[in-house]
C-alpha cells in the first residue's frame, strides 16, 4: 500500500474528561493508504502509561498532538459549554480568548 497524503498520520482518540479519564482514553494510530486507512495500533492510554492521573494523561495527550505537524487528529468529546458560564458571543471567539481568560484548567473550573 502506498501513502498518497501529505499527512504521515491519522490518530482517532475517543476522549473523557471524567476524573477517571486516564481509565478511558483510547488512541487510534493509522497511515492514509491507497486503499483507505490502515490501522498500526490501538491502545488505552492507562494501560500503556500505567499508573497516570488524569491531568497526567491530559499533559500526554499534549505531547502527542502538539509537535505533530504531519498528523491529524480527530478527538471524540463535545465541544460545547452552557451558554451561562461564557459570556462570548460564538465558540471561535471563545476558543480563542481561553488562554486570556483562563490560566490553567483549575483557573477555568473555579469561575465555571
Amino acid at each position: 500500500m502506498q501513502n498518497l497524503s501529505p499527512i504521515s498520520l491519522i490518530y482517532g482518540i475517543d476522549f473523557s474528561g471524567s476524573q477517571e479519564a486516564c481509565k478511558k482514553i483510547w488512541i487510534c494510530e493509522s497511515i492514509p493508504t491507497d486503499e483507505g486507512l490502515l490501522v498500526n495500533g490501538c491502545w488505552n492510554l492507562k494501560k500503556k502509561c500505567k499508573n497516570i492521573s488524569r491531568d497526567e494523561s491530559f499533559e500526554i495527550l499534549t505531547r502527542i498532538i502538539a509537535p505533530s505537524s504531519e498528523a491529524v487528529f480527530g478527538l471524540d468529546f463535545p465541544f460545547c459549554l452552557p451558554k451561562i458560564i461564557t459570556d462570548e458571543t460564538n465558540w471561535t471567539t471563545f476558543v480563542k480568548n481561553f488562554s486570556k481568560t483562563y490560566n490553567d484548567p483549575y483557573d477555568f473550573r473555579q469561575k465555571c
